[in-house]
């Protein structure tokens, strides 16, 4: 069954033997973008396999945000999700402008130590999807093209696609 983990609640993996094993975790900004991780986990929802999805973007708001718990959370299931599952980024286009905060800058931070996991085999199932209007989507397309140790990390533009992707290969542990 899958198993859906939101912060503060880490996910159970004591249930399976394999569930560590598939992990998916869902990057991508949070502030000043839609809701796209509802449509993720509505796309990896599979009742049959015991897969985790953590999503950062908390549903619980009566949960008082606690900035140390909430990054604490993301890089437990980060590394859960690089050692053996699949990093899924979905790179949305900024959807509500906040002056004060770049848009999107822890994302651009956790693609950036994803894509450098990936580089020395630490983080084997790289996921990016992206929506046109991404700023700086010219230079990680550009990036993602040019280095050879980035040929296996699959970029799409549909989020459908990319949920598939992160299913199969953190289900198969490519």
């Amino acid at each position: 069954m899958t198993q859906f983990a939101v912060p503060p609640v880490y996910a159970d993996y004591s249930k399976t033997e394999n569930m560590g094993d598939r992990t998916i975790f869902l990057a991508g900004p949070i502030q000043g973008a839609d809701d796209w991780q509802a449509q993720a986990c509505k796309n990896l929802n599979f009742p049959s396999l015991d897969l985790v999805v953590a999503n950062p973007r908390r549903s619980d708001k009566t949960w008082e945000f606690q900035f140390d718990i909430q990054v604490d959370w993301e890089v437990f299931h980060l590394d859960k999700a690089a050692e053996k599952g699949s990093v899924l980024f979905y790179l949305s286009k900024e959807a509500q402008h906040n002056c004060d905060r770049a848009y999107a800058q822890t994302t651009r931070l956790e693609l950036g130590w994803m894509m450098a996991m990936h580089k020395a085999g630490f983080c084997k199932n790289l996921i990016i999807c992206y929506e046109t209007g991404f700023t700086g989507l010219r230079y990680i397309k550009r990036r993602l093209a040019t280095d050879r140790a980035f040929a296996d990390v699959i970029l799409t533009d549909c989020l459908a696609m990319a949920t598939s992707y992160a299913h199969i290969k953190a289900t198969c542990n490519t």
